[in-house]
């Protein structure tokens, strides 16, 4: 019988053994080396937290000697800077009363530390304005009603519209209530016209009625002007709560067509939702959304057709050549082109004064409009029945992506990115995409540089710091 002999190497070892021998020496050397990455990244996480907490007591010592903290964060350190380094990048905050410095390693394993006008001491974690922004509640209970007071004192009924003026105070429609109502920045509500009741009637205050208004917008001279959605009116209301028909007869039609204008009660709205004034053309423009049509009116009540026809869906073109569906939010730029919240085609579409028709972001490339969530660039970005828009002086674009339960920013550029809300129906205070909203339907930017959103489902206003 043959002997088996095993396999063995010239010396006598095992191809096993000499696995097991590489295999430990494999592990060995890896344990070293996550050794000395553990040593080094507890050395620079000791120098990150030393250097954001000097970053923080050069900032308490600028404001001893000057009464303010330095806004610029070359002035630190005797004008040498708060610096970025290789291998930590600063982020600086300040408005000469607060600041907040945080410090971020470019190692994954080290954590950021920031420091601030409340805690010089250096703190794990990050300045809130790295978030992106912060959501509060201004006013509303939660609960469905009608109350005016300050703040959660105050009650509201499904809030949709609003705007701002340039003083500090807001208005908005509390849609289910019928009524019209002022916020002050502080949260304070309080009632311009409306008595609750769902019908239609011209008066002061509570003698005036109106029937879900959805839409408001401040024209000429401070006069606000309100879409009558289910009276299909357009009205304007003082700032004494006086109201007076601007434009719509006494039933759901379309008139004027294509071509040609009508006259007060001549003109037939379908449904009238947004509404915004542009100081340019020194007109209202109009969503008459069931009609697919931005209407323009003129403070005569005189009506025209701008863009849009009644065969709905999202194509491009000048005038009655273009197409919406179902459009609803309106705002106006410096140039004067016409932002629309075109809700069933989930896109952001652009009219310049002349009425060519564009899109700005979302919806894709069908005759329809394609709805979803992907912040992108242009059509490529989805939006989910957005149903308001707001802009700032410097073009970025700002949506109330209603059925996404978001808030999205617009870039000049058309790079779509997410603000605040994280996709679920809820109500939640917070940061960025911590935070929860239900079916926000308006916003709108305060004088004070904050939106405020109408968060209709939760009853609730809210009001965002960007940072």
């Amino acid at each position: 019988m043959k002997n088996h002999e095993k396999n063995t190497t010239s010396h006598g070892f095992t191809i096993v053994e000499i696995l097991i021998v590489v295999a430990v020496i494999g592990i060995l050397a890896a344990i070293t080396i996550i050794s000395y990455n553990g040593i080094i990244a507890r050395g620079h996480q000791s120098k990150l937290i030393a250097d954001v907490g000097s970053a923080g007591l050069l900032m308490s010592s600028s404001k001893s000697s000057n009464g303010v903290y330095p806004t610029d964060r070359q002035s630190l350190n005797n004008g040498q800077g708060l610096q970025n380094g290789e291998k930590v990048l600063y982020n600086f905050y300040s408005t000469e009363s607060t600041f907040c410095i945080s410090a971020n390693s470019v190692y994954g394993n080290v954590d950021s530390y920031y420091v601030s006008n409340t805690n010089t001491n250096p703190i794990k974690g990050s300045c809130p304005q790295d978030l992106g922004a912060e959501v509060a509640t201004l006013a509303g209970s939660g609960a469905a009603g009608f109350a005016n007071g300050i703040g959660t004192a105050a009650v509201l009924y499904a809030p949709v519209g609003i705007t701002a003026n340039p003083t500090g105070n807001l208005y908005f429609t509390d849609g289910a209530s019928s009524r019209i109502r002022m916020v002050t920045t502080s949260g304070t509500v309080s009632t311009i016209a409306g008595a609750g009741g769902s019908s239609y009637a011209e008066g002061t205050g509570s003698a005036a009625l109106f029937n879900w208004p959805q839409s408001l917008t401040i024209g000429a001279g401070g006069l606000l002007y309100v879409t009558d959605t289910n009276n299909h009116k357009i009205r304007s209301v003082t700032t004494g709560g006086t109201t007076a028909l601007v434009a719509g007869g006494s039933s759901a039609g379309d008139i004027p067509l294509t071509t040609g204008s009508a006259t007060g009660t001549a003109a037939l709205f379908r449904v009238a939702r947004g509404i915004v004034y542009s100081p340019t053309a020194n007109l209202l423009y109009v969503s008459d959304s069931e009609n697919n049509k931005i209407r323009s009116v003129s403070a005569a009540g005189v009506s025209t057709t701008f863009a849009g026809q009644v065969s709905g869906g999202l194509v491009n073109g000048t005038g009655a050549a273009a197409k919406f569906n179902y459009p609803q939010g309106l705002a106006v730029d410096l140039a004067g082109n016409i932002i629309v919240a075109d809700t069933r085609a989930h896109t952001i579409r652009k009219i310049t004064p002349a009425g060519v028709v564009s899109q700005i972001a979302g919806g894709g490339t069908t005759t329809f409009g394609q709805s979803g969530y992907v912040d992108a660039n242009g059509t490529t970005a989805r939006f989910n029945g957005p149903m308001a828009v707001t802009v700032d002086s410097s073009g970025v674009i700002y949506v109330a992506d209603t059925s996404n339960h978001r808030i999205r920013k617009i870039a000049t550029n058309g790079d779509v990115t997410t603000v605040a809300g994280n996709g679920t129906a809820g109500y939640q205070d917070g940061y960025g995409t911590a935070s929860m909203f239900n079916s926000p339907q308006g916003i709108a930017i305060g004088s004070d540089g904050r939106l405020y959103v109408t968060d209709t489902a939760n009853n609730r206003l809210r009001v965002i710091t960007v940072y």
